[in-house]
Formats: structure tokens, C-alpha cells, sequence
């Protein structure tokens, strides 16, 4: 059964000094609904990538963390301006285009609307697939 939002990720990149990264939400087909951008760097350590809009200019830093996470439908880019390398991630959360229409799953609507029970649908564990364009995508 479809789920309606899916998870799109493109695994850890190193960003090398300087270099940057353009990430376009058409690339993720439609229904895009939120990008979460961070790093894998030690918490206190002194490696940071920017969050840049279009024309790289920096909006925000994406220090060692807490990622940063919020919507657009147009394109960003993740730029390193610092003089080592640094791991990046992102990923988006989208609607899933083969959910359209689809009925939910396992009983959810009657215990939402009061009929008791629910049931079945799943064993609750969430499952990974490829994609054609090598990303990893994951359907909730």
C-alpha cells in the first residue's frame, strides 16, 4: 500500500573547501514539502557549511548539530567556505506521487472516526527502496 509522504536522501557528500553543492526541489519531483540540510562533524567542532540562496549568498550556517530544516520549491545551495573539508547531508520530505488517491492504510479511518479497532496494515517497520536516480527513498 502507497504511503502518502516519502523520504528522499543523498547520502553523506564531502564538500571540499570552497566547492558547492546546488540543490534543486524539481530534481525531487512534485509535491515537495521540506528539506532538512546538516552535517556529520563532531558537535563543537569548527567545520560548517552554509545554506545559500540561489545567487550564493549565505542565508544561514549549518554548524555541527541540529540540522537545519524548511520549505521551498525552488532551488538552494549548500556552499563550504571554509578551508577543509566537511561532510553534508540533505534530504526531503515530499508527497509521495503513487499515494494519489489511495485509501489509508490498515483500518486507520475507522478508529479515527470512532469504530474501534484498526488493525492489521503492516508490522509498523518502515521500508527502504532505490530510485532511478541512485537516491535512497523511503516511504512513511
Amino acid at each position: 500500500m502507497p504511503r502518502n509522504t516519502e523520504i528522499i536522501g543523498s547520502g553523506l557528500r564531502a564538500l571540499a573547501a570552497g566547492d558547492t553543492i546546488r540543490v534543486d526541489a524539481r530534481d525531487f519531483g512534485v509535491g515537495v514539502v521540506q528539506f532538512v540540510v546538516g552535517t556529520d562533524q563532531a558537535v563543537g567542532a569548527a567545520l560548517a557549511a552554509w545554506l545559500c540562496d540561489p545567487s550564493n549568498s549565505e542565508v544561514a550556517p549549518v554548524h555541527p548539530g541540529p540540522p537545519i530544516s524548511f520549505e521551498t520549491d525552488s532551488f538552494f545551495v549548500i556552499k563550504n567556505r571554509g578551508v577543509a573539508s566537511v561532510n553534508v547531508i540533505y534530504g526531503v520530505l515530499r508527497l509521495n506521487p503513487g499515494a494519489a488517491n489511495q485509501p489509508a492504510a490498515g483500518g486507520d479511518a475507522g478508529a479515527a472516526a470512532g469504530g474501534g479497532g484498526g488493525g492489521g496494515g503492516g508490522s509498523g517497520q518502515t521500508a527502504g527502496g532505490g530510485s532511478s536516480s541512485g537516491r535512497r527513498v523511503f516511504a512513511f
